[in-house]
């Protein structure tokens, strides 16, 4: 605890010196945020707290992202039911300086809508996950090639990072496997990039922005995810239903 988490909070202080002025409010948040040895277990989540909500204003649990409102989106665009199965990267198995590599893939119920979808239907979509992907979890081998699925017809329109082509279309079987879906490989494409080891490095570097050394992004990184939770949109709610669950915090999920 004290070493990853002490860590971040240094970064996350990084512009104040290395003395302790409790007369500098955002020096005094620093110490309040620090664990200490001696700190019990509230002390210790008191701070993780502060550091988390008053700090860094909840941004590691609502990461940036750029999007609108559920409402206004929904007031323009009418669209079919929406499955996203979500995978994300082991932390056992997360490289030091880097955030944990997440994946997701989506597809569209093209034989429902908002008016004939139900919670019949939705359990037995969530069954079927539970049954493909989650028993045992499934594990995405990402890469740098990519296939790309399209049946526009049925609603898969999926592009899958992976290592090999054998993985990629091992994890599309298996994404239409849920609907009992059988894929026709008329409709596969595989993308290969050329010199993917120089385009795509295990460890990109650094670059400097406005005066500060940062990390570059990783594009296309090599690491397994595994499948951590499955969720359905339906047009007109606003949240959307969770199917399966395998990370234990997700509301009420149907399996």
């Amino acid at each position: 605890m004290k070493r990853w988490y002490n860590r971040e909070v240094l970064e996350h202080f990084a512009d104040l010196g290395p003395g302790d002025d409790l007369t500098i409010p955002r020096n005094s948040l620093r110490v309040a945020c620090r664990h200490e040895e001696r700190d019990s277990l509230p002390m210790t989540l008191l701070r993780v707290m502060l550091f988390e909500i008053t700090a860094r204003h909840s941004s590691s649990l609502h990461p940036a992202m750029f999007g609108i409102p559920i409402d206004s989106f929904e007031s323009e665009i009418v669209y079919k039911p929406q499955v996203k199965l979500v995978f994300s990267e082991s932390s056992a198995d997360v490289i030091d300086g880097f955030q944990p590599v997440a994946g997701e893939v989506t597809f569209r119920i093209f034989n429902e809508t908002t008016n004939t979808m139900t919670m019949a239907r939705a359990q037995q979509l969530a069954q079927r996950i539970r049954s493909v992907f989650a028993t045992p979890p499934y594990v995405w081998k990402k890469g740098t090639d990519k296939v790309v699925y399209q049946d526009k017809e049925k609603g898969y329109d999926l592009r899958i990072l992976c290592r090999t082509e054998t993985d990629g279309r091992a994890l599309i079987e298996n994404i239409l496997d849920i609907q009992n879906d059988t894929p026709d490989w008329s409709n596969l494409n595989i993308v290969e990039p050329v010199n993917a080891t120089e385009r795509f490095p295990y460890n990109p570097g650094t670059k400097v922005i406005m005066g500060r050394t940062v990390r570059k992004r990783r594009q296309r990184p090599r690491v397994d995810v595994k499948f951590r939770y499955a969720t359905l949109s339906v047009h007109g709610l606003v949240h959307p239903i969770n199917l399966v669950d395998l990370t234990g915090v997700r509301r009420d999920p149907l399996v």
